[in-house]
């Protein structure tokens, strides 16, 4: 009789699960509901090819790894720790004198928690990062804003000295001659620091908790393109009545899903962490 009832248990142990995965009720997290992961991104800091600069940074940062200061600025921005630098306490002992400079990086202002516009000046993750490097080198730093579509041309013209903030480097983009290549061809690109998901979810509150609930209401996400593009691909864009695309970034987002404006948003697992563990 209790063979008889452990497996009847694990019919049913089966069958539900079948039944949650069929439905697609994701994965709580905090007041959150993950429905579905939809891509990824990896964040690195992009150069010109033959820049010094990049020895000066990567230095610096292996330095502030070592020191604690990069897991501090995560904890206080993203809520968690998941960046992968290497440490060394001893990187810029190798590069003798370092020369005095203002190191201008070009960022994105609407990737929030990682690099964003905060009226007349920029705040966020990556922000704090490389104001950390830059006083750690002895340099001055000034921010400027760009459009991913103009990496390339940003820093092979001279206008700034780096990518960083808010800019995955692994997507495909056009050289000076029109031909296409992944970005990391194009330019020096540093070793991924973070990885960053592209997830579909809801307030787990809501009456939009899975995905067969979702039929023909609204979704709202950012106008960068990568968003689209992982929609588009994960093949969900016709399961939604009308798609809103904002330029407000996460934090438009996740007001919109907080006040109903919008039944599920699709934005990023840093954002998430952001407003998990930190807001």
């Amino acid at each position: 009789m209790r063979v008889s009832t452990t497996k009847r248990l694990a019919s049913l142990l089966i069958a539900c699960l079948l039944l949650l995965s069929l439905t697609g009720c994701g994965e709580d997290v905090g007041e959150y509901r993950i429905l579905k992961t939809v891509g990824e991104e990896r964040f690195s800091i992009g150069y010109r090819v033959g820049d010094p600069v990049a020895l000066y940074v990567d230095a610096a940062l292996r330095t502030l790894a070592a020191e604690g200061t990069v897991h501090k600025l995560a904890m206080q921005w993203l809520g968690t720790d998941n960046t992968a630098m290497e440490a060394d306490e001893n990187a810029l002992d190798d590069l003798g004198k370092i020369p005095k400079r203002t190191l201008i990086v070009g960022v994105n202002e609407s990737c929030f928690p990682l690099s964003y516009s905060d009226g007349d000046t920029f705040s966020g993750f990556d922000i704090a990062l490389a104001k950390a490097v830059c006083k750690r080198l002895g340099w001055k730093v000034k921010f400027q804003a760009i459009a991913r579509s103009d990496i390339y041309i940003q820093l092979t013209s001279g206008n700034v000295d780096c990518i960083w903030g808010g800019m995955p480097m692994d997507d495909i983009n056009l050289d000076d001659k029109g031909n296409e290549k992944p970005m990391s061809e194009q330019l020096a690109v540093s070793e991924p620091y973070l990885r960053n998901e592209i997830i579909l979810i809801t307030r787990n509150d809501s009456e939009y908790g899975s995905m067969a609930k979702l039929r023909g209401k609204t979704l709202m996400m950012d106008s960068g393109q990568q968003y689209m593009d992982a929609l588009t691909e994960s093949g969900l864009q016709d399961r939604f009545g009308q798609i809103q695309r904002v330029n407000g970034g996460a934090q438009q987002c996740f007001e919109a899903l907080k006040t109903g404006q919008c039944a599920a948003i699709l934005t990023d697992s840093v954002a998430l962490s952001y407003y998990t563990n930190v807001n």
